[in-house]
């Protein structure tokens, strides 16, 4: 039941002109970034090169794929459950033979499959510059590991602002309030000194991409990504059974 509801809301994303409209940005900016990038080592001389390419694919193409995904996963996950809520479909959908947790599941797992081809739109990027030159590829997938568990993060945290309100617009609203304030609380840091600074420097998202980028793969990083998915649809389970007991 979770696979039948991932494939219809994948249908429903693919069938909206919002999916196509992510996935040509995240080409299209990429693409020039890539170019960019490849553009600018070629024209450096031996000598002046600090980095190799795939160093500066992983820490240019890599951290501007997650800056994108920042600000297109919240309309995309905004319609998983505002949607259904706003148009009533979401109590058809209560009445069927199938537990709350299968219905967040489903939905998630659909708007993933989604993100996790966006996720490999810099690592194929990447790889086509094997016929032209030789690439360390255990950074390449420590990159695009990276990348994924974060859009997977942020897919978590997008789809609990859905569960929140029956307005679409305000559920994009609240995704992207609660993911720049997981991207700008280590700044907090600059304020001041005191016990909960390392808190807040550990609390964003840019302190545990950069370990992936540079080729580290931390089990605290792992822990911090894959935990704060957990976390955050455990949340919106719970405002979905609250909402249910209304």
């Amino acid at each position: 039941m979770i696979l039948a509801i991932a494939q219809r809301e994948l249908r429903s994303l693919f069938l909206s002109p919002l999916a196509w409209a992510v996935l040509a940005l995240h080409q299209i900016v990429l693409g020039w970034i890539f170019l960019r990038v490849v553009e600018h080592f070629i024209g450096l001389e031996a000598a002046k090169r600090a980095t190799g390419i795939t160093l500066e694919l992983s820490l240019n193409l890599f951290s501007f794929a997650a800056v994108l995904g920042l600000f297109t996963i919240p309309p995309l996950a905004a319609r998983l459950f505002s949607e259904d809520l706003r148009s009533g479909s979401y109590r058809l959908l209560r009445s069927a033979p199938v537990s709350l947790g299968a219905i967040l599941l489903g939905k998630y797992l659909g708007l993933c499959t989604l993100l996790g081809l966006v996720s490999l739109l810099p690592l194929l990027m990447g790889l086509g510059l094997l016929i032209a030159a030789p690439l360390d590829g255990g950074l390449l997938a420590s990159a695009g590991l990276g990348l994924l568990l974060l859009n997977l993060c942020f897919a978590a945290a997008a789809t609990f602002a859905s569960t929140l309100t029956h307005q679409p617009a305000a559920a994009a609203t609240a995704g992207y309030g609660l993911l720049l304030l997981l991207s700008v609380v280590s700044q907090t840091a600059r304020l001041g000194e005191g016990e909960y600074v390392g808190l807040f420097q550990w609390l964003s998202w840019n302190e545990h991409l950069l370990p992936f980028l540079l080729g580290l793969v931390r089990a605290s990083d792992l822990f911090y990504f894959l935990g704060g998915t957990l976390l955050f649809l455990w949340l919106a389970l719970r405002q979905l059974e609250n909402r249910d007991l209304r």
